[in-house]
């Protein structure tokens, strides 16, 4: 039996059809191997659970306090301390947003500054009851311009949208400079200024 026509040169319909079965078979073998190397992939990924310190640290689960709070000349430092107060651990990293209100609660001039004084920012997974802190830093001393007097201030951690509330240290409550605080990374325990 001849693969090519004499007369027109191309190829017979026997040769066409044999062809086609090479070719079926190839790609059957191909899908095949595939499916069972994605397949045993996919049932052993799934079979795995993500670890629970994954998930990140939410607002609800942290509780804010001021500590360790001292100044210098001009200058005022404090740390904010977050605390999980969940069952689970979880993760932090990044710097905080901040919001000083004043009197009723209204937004005063806030604008932080990563300070990169402690270190570049790393992921803290904080278990239950564990802590993580910020060190921040401002200005006290007017050089001509207006300061503002916070009585408040709201602490986003990274990775939320919702603020936790937390009263200004009284003592030091004027913050010049434009209202810009300096804010270190999120880190494992407390810094040391």
């Amino acid at each position: 039996m001849s693969l090519v026509d004499r007369h027109s040169g191309n190829a017979t319909p026997a040769a066409t059809r044999a062809r086609l079965s090479i070719v079926m078979a190839v790609l059957a073998g191909t899908v095949a191997v595939s499916c069972s190397t994605s397949g045993s992939s996919k049932s052993s990924a799934a079979s795995t659970p993500p670890p629970s310190h994954r998930m990140v640290c939410q607002t609800s689960h942290l509780r804010a306090s001021f500590t360790d709070e001292q100044g210098t000349p001009g200058h005022y430092h404090a740390i904010v301390v977050l605390t999980n107060t969940g069952t689970q651990a979880c993760t932090i990293v990044g710097y905080p947003q901040l919001q000083m209100l004043g009197p009723a609660n209204q937004p005063l001039a806030t604008s932080v500054a990563q300070d990169h004084f402690h270190g570049p920012s790393r992921l803290v997974v904080l278990a239950p009851s564990r802590r993580a802190s910020t060190a921040l830093t401002w200005v006290e001393i007017s050089s001509g311009e207006v300061c503002v007097q916070p009585q408040q201030v709201q602490i986003t951690p990274p990775g939320n949208v919702q603020a936790l509330l937390l009263a200004w240290p009284a003592e030091h409550n004027v913050v010049c400079d434009h209202g810009v605080i300096q804010a270190g990374p999120i880190t494992a325990g407390l810094p040391l200024f």
